[in-house]
């Protein structure tokens, strides 16, 4: 097996929609960046239709590997002990299909791709 390394994440700045016409301010605040712009978007391309999507599919390189990092350093900072839910609900990759899932209350197949 191949040990390939893990390309240099670079910060991109990019301008903030206007979140909360689409998204609740009390939901905003436990979002992260990429969950917040990737719930946005999709609310955005979903308000333009008329139906229902039957299904919702995300897809991911890293998925949201920050995060994840950040809630394992925590983890072994705080000694297992004593973590926020929020550190760990924003480090997993299917946040932002969750995320969209509950907006519509939508049930359907929820499937998201990771790592390339």
């Amino acid at each position: 097996m191949e040990l390939v390394p893990i390309r240099k994440m670079e910060n991109i700045k990019v301008i903030a929609p206007p979140y909360k016409e689409l998204i609740k301010p009390t939901l905003l605040r436990r979002m992260s960046g990429v969950i917040k712009m990737g719930t946005y978007s999709a609310m955005s391309c979903l308000n333009s239709g008329e139906t229902e999507p039957e299904a919702i599919i995300v897809g991911t390189g890293l998925g949201c590997v920050r995060d994840t990092i950040s809630f394992l350093d925590q983890t072994i900072v705080n000694d297992e002990q004593t973590l926020a839910p929020t550190a760990f609900i924003q480090s997993t990759h299917n946040s932002i299909g969750g995320q969209i899932a509950l907006l519509l209350q939508n049930y359907r197949y929820n499937m998201t791709m990771v790592q390339n």
